[in-house]
């Protein structure tokens, strides 16, 4: 009889052993699921930090892939339907790395924070700049289409810049279209307040390339020439201005000239 009661009471300390270890499994897991989902949300609010930096408007972006085993994966598309997938990533000496895809193109984009521009290891030399001083305390948004009436209203003549000596080190029929939109915009900051959206030229990327395939194959250099104009009621508080460019896949704004316009509103930060 006792044998049997010892035999009874050990069987009823291994079910409550093994009950309260279910209970901890069963309790454990919603919190650890939780912790993922917060850190996969930091995560994606870090990397749309990043991408402002650098003059992409995440908001335009597709999110692929969150990111929660790896990196994160974007999709950008360009009106003219060409689309790269995208990754952003900061590097242990606060480097931020973007990884651009393109079919079988796989460009990698550095950007120091002394404002080095790398592309494929290699140091984007942006060369000289003409004009395009811009004033301070002042800031601008850039569009596609006019942030003010239409295109026939900038009429009068503001000031002209270009950037003569792009040399990106690497053929430029050979980079994605987001690399290509994406040297230019950074190129552009010199002459521009606040920083123009790299979707903004998205179609000019592409004729980019386009025009480098077909008369420029061995290039790697792109310049450009840009005539600003002002919007006919342009007040002292808000100022509307069209920017009117040729950009080329040559230097020195030599050979086929791909057309492109942008608008810019000016205001006071």
């Amino acid at each position: 009889m006792k044998k049997l009661l010892s035999t009874i009471l050990s069987l009823v300390l291994v079910l409550s052993y093994s009950a309260f270890g279910f209970a901890e499994t069963g309790t454990a897991e919603p919190i650890k699921s939780d912790a993922i989902e917060q850190g996969v949300k930091k995560k994606i609010a870090d990397e749309k930090k990043m991408f402002e930096i650098i003059g992409i408007n995440a908001d335009e972006l597709i999110l692929r892939h969150d990111g929660s085993s790896n990196k994160s994966e974007y999709m950008m598309t360009f009106e003219d339907g060409i689309t790269n997938n995208i990754e952003i990533s900061k590097t242990s000496n606060k480097e931020i790395r973007l990884d651009v895809f393109e079919n079988d193109i796989h460009d990698i984009i550095m950007y120091s924070n002394d404002g080095t521009m790398t592309v494929n290891g290699e140091v984007v030399d942006f060369g000289n700049s003409i004009g395009g001083i811009s004033p301070r305390g002042r800031t601008s948004v850039y569009s596609k289409k006019p942030q003010k009436g239409k295109s026939a209203d900038y009429t009068k003549y503001s000031s002209t810049y270009k950037k003569t000596n792009i040399n990106a080190k690497n053929k430029i029929k050979g980079l994605a279209t987001g690399t290509i939109a994406t040297i230019i915009a950074h190129a552009l900051s010199a002459s521009l307040p606040g920083s123009i959206a790299i979707s903004t030229l998205g179609t000019l990327a592409s004729d980019l390339k386009s025009a480098a395939e077909k008369y420029a194959p061995s290039s790697a250099y792109m310049s450009y020439s840009v005539k600003k104009y002002a919007y006919k009621n342009n007040t002292a508080i808000d100022k509307y201005y069209k920017h009117v460019g040729s950009y080329y896949v040559k230097k020195d704004c030599t050979g086929h000239a791909s057309k492109a316009n942008f608008y810019e509103y000016n205001y006071i930060q």
